[in-house]
This record gives C-alpha cells, structure tokens and sequence, in this order.
C-alpha cells in the first residue's frame, strides 16, 4: 500500500471539540500507546491481501460494523462479509488513502478497485469511520460507499 496523506491538525480540532483536546499532547494520536493510524493501516492491509488470520485480533468482541446506515452486523457478520469477498474471486485494492486521525477514532478516505479474476474491474470512492475502545481496538466500523458501483461484479 502507498502511504496515506496523514492529516497534522486533530480531526477534533478541525470539527470544534476543544474539550476532548483539554490536558493531551496534540499529536498523541493514540490509546494506551498504540498508534490508531498504524492499526488502521494494519486492517486495511488485512482487507486488501485477503489474509483474515488477524483481523480478529484488532477487534473488539463487541465490534459492530454497518455499510451506508444499514442494519449492523457484529463480528461474525463482519467476518462473514468479508470472506464473501475473498469467496467471490474479487480481489482488493486501495489507493489514494487520506486518513485524520481524532480522540479513539480514525475517519480514512480511499478508492477502493475490486478486480474479479476475468479482470473486471470496478473503483469508487469509500469513507471509513473507525472507533476504538480503550485498549485500541476496534470497536465500530462504519463505511459509506456507493455498492451499486460493485453490483455487476458480485452477482
């Protein structure tokens, strides 16, 4: 993966809220010293290589996850989507990557091109919201994408 453009400012700054930044170094991006962009640049790889041995271990086990606001699915239903992917023959591919980075959460934007083995191909653009519980792990996932860019590929 390329690296993401990793924004300086706090995304709390950025949206107004001065209380989450009262008594924090400004550029502690993390919880309990994990590094919330490097987790998040460790799920998207996972995602991408389709290697989903340790995605659960960045889980929280109450994770939840939803896809444009509809009904959530926990981490068997999250696991699940996944390996429908891999299933499907589609492999991943994410580029132009933007990520800010707040208090317990990661909000990245990317391209995301799903490429099946007759090499059809398809690519939009996806925004990620990932909250992380105290100890670093994810703890909800919501991505906002326009499936119906993928529909033919996965039919």
């Amino acid at each position: 993966r390329s690296q993401p453009v990793l924004e300086c400012r706090r995304f709390d700054q950025e949206v107004g809220h001065p209380r989450r930044l009262r008594g924090r170094v400004p550029d502690a991006n993390t919880v309990r010293g994990m590094d919330l962009a490097a987790r998040t640049e460790q799920l998207f790889s996972i995602f991408e290589s389709q290697e989903f041995d340790g995605l659960e271990s960045l889980l929280a086990p109450d994770v939840t996850m939803t896809q444009n606001g509809n009904p959530e699915h926990d981490k068997d239903g999250l696991m699940a989507f996944v390996q429908g992917i891999k299933n499907y023959g589609v492999s991943v591919k994410y580029s132009d990557e933007r990520r800010s980075v707040g208090d317990g959460f990661v909000v990245e934007q990317h391209v995301v091109t799903l490429t099946r083995t007759d090499g059809k191909s398809a690519s939009t653009d996806v925004c990620v919201v990932l909250r992380f519980d105290d100890d670093g792990l994810i703890k909800r996932l919501d991505e906002y994408v326009d499936s119906a860019v993928f529909g033919a590929l996965i039919t």
